[in-house]
């Protein structure tokens, strides 16, 4: 199957402005952006998961549901709308095309909860100093609790754990983004947000497979940072990946980076063994190419787990629809 992917871009020339309707008032100011809410661990959180059959096993308006697109403002109002037809195909399809490869695997060897993001063994991690040079400039700082990478000029793509508490279904109040951010210097300003999205199977479901969002900024910086493209492939190549994020075992605010062989693609993860560490989910797991391009496939976003890996929620064909969706969407 050809790969699908959109390109990474140093400088933006187009923003396309569509206008949303179908809002609907949040029933509560806790749920959005009026008081402090502390960030919770992953490895607090009561996240669950499921096989590539018991999706195929469900009924139609079951994933659906899980599919549908759940938006919020800073002015408290929320917007959901529903996944189409095409979205549940090409869901159904992905999860078909891979459940051969789990079909034999026993119901006791499902993924274990994950923890925390770890370092395996020596720490191999080391430090970005110029953050502001590409590829590092569009990946930033959520807050100071998540990391996250521009893949337009207004749009991050991070961990969906970073913008919804499931344990107690709630958002985040803030979601602003540093981009480039090196310790106490942020060369591109401290940008704010407009909106935040999120898959149901994240806010209500609470699957691990739904752990990415995306945070649309008030403002374009990519035209000045640049941002990367995101894409799929099935079958998912070994790649090299490379993670760059914000851990909070180092210095506040200080970008470290990682780099290592995929060790396998599942049904709907990445794994490996690069090291990373709290305040790193939501960076982007990305492959570099001989000619200059880059390639985001997966957002990491949780620590060891039955594996002894730190993983990633792969970008397959249903996430790469609804990312494309949600940023032709949502301005």
């Amino acid at each position: 199957m050809l790969p699908r992917f959109i390109g990474s871009v140093r400088v933006s020339l187009l923003v396309t402005a569509l206008t949303i309707a179908g809002s609907s008032l949040v029933a509560s100011a806790k749920d959005a952006g009026s008081s402090r809410h502390d960030f919770v661990p992953y490895d607090w959180l009561p996240v669950r998961d499921m096989l590539p059959n018991d999706y195929l096993a469900m009924e139609g308006p079951a994933a659906k549901g899980l599919l549908a697109t759940v938006a919020v403002g800073r002015d408290g109002k929320q917007i959901t709308r529903e996944a189409s037809a095409k979205d549940v195909a090409i869901f159904l399809r992905a999860m078909a095309e891979r459940a051969g490869g789990v079909r034999k695997q026993a119901r006791s060897k499902k993924e274990r909860p994950a923890g925390r993001e770890t370092v395996i063994g020596e720490d191999q991690r080391t430090p970005v100093i110029f953050t502001t040079q590409y590829p590092w400039s569009p990946i930033g700082q959520v807050e100071d609790y998540c990391s996250g990478t521009l893949v337009s000029p207004r749009h991050v793509l991070t961990a969906g754990h970073c913008v919804y508490d499931i344990a107690t279904d709630t958002w985040y109040p803030e979601h602003r983004f540093a981009p480039a951010r090196n310790g106490s210097s942020s060369p591109y300003g401290v940008v704010g947000w407009k909106r935040v999205i999120a898959a149901q199977g994240w806010t209500q479901a609470h699957l691990r497979d739904f752990d990415y969002a995306l945070i649309v900024l008030e403002q374009d910086v990519g035209s000045r940072t640049g941002w990367l493209g995101y894409g799929w492939r099935e079958p998912m190549p070994l790649y090299t990946v490379n993670i760059n994020g914000y851990p909070s075992d180092k210095a506040a605010g200080t970008m470290w980076h990682a780099d290592c062989a995929l060790s396998s693609a599942t049904s709907t993860r990445l794994y490996y063994a690069c090291d990373s560490f709290g305040g790193m989910s939501g960076s982007s797991a990305y492959a570099s190419f001989t000619d200059g391009g880059r390639t985001i496939y997966g957002v990491h976003a949780y620590g060891v787990d039955g594996t002894g890996l730190n993983g990633a929620t792969r970008i397959d064909e249903s996430v790469f629809t609804t990312l494309n969706s949600w940023r032709s969407t949502f301005n």
